[in-house]
């Protein structure tokens, strides 16, 4: 088998600091970037088109860039959790395959682009610094399984034309 046909892929604890050469691996469906040393989301990663499953938690990330999401459009799994993210790109809810997203230990203040990813499944956002957290998500029938434990939130909701605010401080697993 060559390198080019490889599926998966691990290079976790490797204490990588930077990602290249990685788009020459168009066949991969899970890669494992987990427990490094990553500062920046690589790039390439948008030319992964067959990548299902994306393991990047436990690095020092502090964005993701916009443009590559939509890109992934069969990726399902994506772990984020442990990182510096402080915001999510704005075209986040264009990864419409995504089921299951931990976004866990982050500093993430706002969830919006979240909304309209229909197919989540499970969404993990527990230890961020969320101040709000939109309804749709809070109370989503399509979210089976969320945890938002250590966050104080303020959820809006907008009913005919009048903001309601609720104040909830969630420490439990749902």
């Amino acid at each position: 088998m060559k390198g080019q046909d490889a599926v998966k892929v691990d290079l976790q604890r490797n204490r990588l600091r930077q990602v290249t050469g990685i788009s020459r691996l168009s066949n991969l469906t899970e890669l494992n970037l987990s427990r490094n040393d990553l500062v920046e989301f690589p790039l390439e990663i948008r030319q992964l088109r067959s990548l299902g499953k994306l393991y990047m938690n436990q690095n020092n990330i502090k964005s993701i860039p916009e443009g590559i999401l939509p890109s992934l459009e069969r990726l399902q799994f994506l772990k984020m959790s442990t990182n510096r993210l402080l915001r999510l790109p704005s075209d986040m809810n264009t990864c419409q395959s995504l089921t299951y997203l931990n976004l866990s230990n982050n500093s993430l203040k706002d969830l919006q682009p979240l909304v309209g990813l229909l197919r989540l499944k499970e969404l993990y956002v527990e230890k961020n610094q969320l101040a709000e957290l939109p309804f749709v998500l809070y109370f989503s029938k399509m979210v089976n399984s969320t945890n938002r434990t250590c966050n104080l939130i303020w959820v809006v909701e907008t009913l005919h034309s009048t903001v309601y605010m609720h104040v909830v401080t969630v420490m439990t697993k749902y």
